[in-house]
């Protein structure tokens, strides 16, 4: 009866019991139910121990591989990031370009029609100066020939 038992591989903690129980009962062999117990008790704990070994390794696996993906998703939104930066500055650069092209003209327009104004404002000015010219002339002339003696008003008399 204990070499059959020990055949079996996949008999679980609690079936363990149940069959010391019955092997106990039918056999009355104490010895090699004790020994069964403690050979199985020792291949559990110790594929338990691995098991939670290897649980434990795979799990630290798979928290490396998030970690791995986050750092790696955090790199390429920078660059990403980076590149519509670079794009964004381009495109306003452009912008900015075809808009003085497009007013460039007008800057000019604006220029030559304000030298025109002054030119019109100077030969307005001349005009004005030839005709009152030889009016002033006289003014001045008269002015500095004839006098005209008064006391000042804070001079006493």
């Amino acid at each position: 009866m204990c070499s059959t038992i020990e055949q079996s591989d996949t008999i679980e903690q609690s079936e363990i019991v149940s069959v010391t129980a019955s092997v106990a009962d039918s056999v009355g062999d104490s010895y090699c139910i004790c020994w069964f117990i403690l050979e199985r008790k020792e291949e559990i704990m110790s594929s338990g121990i691995q098991s939670l070994l290897k649980t434990e390794k795979e799990a630290a696996e798979i928290v490396n591989e998030a970690r791995k993906y986050r750092t790696n998703r955090l790199k390429t939104a920078k660059q990403d990031a980076q590149q519509e930066i670079e794009d964004y500055k381009k495109s306003k650069e452009k912008e900015l370009q075809k808009y003085e092209k497009e007013h460039e003209g007008i800057n000019e327009q604006i220029d030559k029609d304000a030298d025109v104004e002054v030119e019109t404002e100077l030969k307005h000015l001349k005009e004005q100066f030839e005709k009152k010219k030889s009016d002033v002339v006289k003014l001045l002339v008269e002015a500095t020939i004839t006098s005209h003696p008064s006391l000042h008003i804070n001079a006493t008399k």
